[in-house]
């Protein structure tokens, strides 16, 4: 009789790094940024990604506060197929601060791929997951800008 493995080990990451998850959404909730000033919250998330294994691009479509992280599997230097694209937003707005939940929402993404990567490294499974930092989405232009 085969056994079949059933640890879930994006749920596993997710819960072992529970607390750290919420400070950094706790983090954001009081730092609120208005779009294309959000230097706390996009380097915030940047430096949690890179802490977890990505590479960090800075000022990606020549925007200050937005960035593109990058994991390949087996550490190679080239990108593997499939590609898998996160976006993560972390602007705030103006007078309110986080009512639509960009601290979480930031977060939560960044969570998935570092999840997302953990699985992948134990299971050996080939890919590229990039994230993308994406400033001003209060103001619907930094996705616009970034797409270009």
């Amino acid at each position: 009789m085969n056994t079949i493995d059933t640890k879930n080990v994006i749920a596993d990451w997710i819960t072992s790094h529970e607390n750290e998850l919420i400070e950094a959404a706790n983090y954001i909730f009081a730092h609120p940024e208005l779009a294309y000033q959000e230097t706390l919250s996009s380097q915030y998330l940047a430096n949690y990604l890179k802490e977890n294994g990505f590479e960090i691009t800075y000022n990606t479509a020549g925007i200050d506060t937005a960035f593109t992280a990058v994991w390949r599997s087996n550490g190679s230097p080239s990108a593997k197929r499939p590609f898998i694209g996160f976006l993560a937003e972390y602007d705030a707005l103006a007078e309110i601060g986080h009512a639509c939940g960009h601290n979480l929402l930031g977060t939560g993404v960044c969570a998935a791929a570092c999840a997302l990567k953990a699985d992948m490294e134990q299971t050996g499974a080939p890919g590229t997951i990039y994230v993308y930092g994406c400033p001003a989405e209060e103001i619907m232009s930094g996705k616009i800008i970034m797409n270009q």
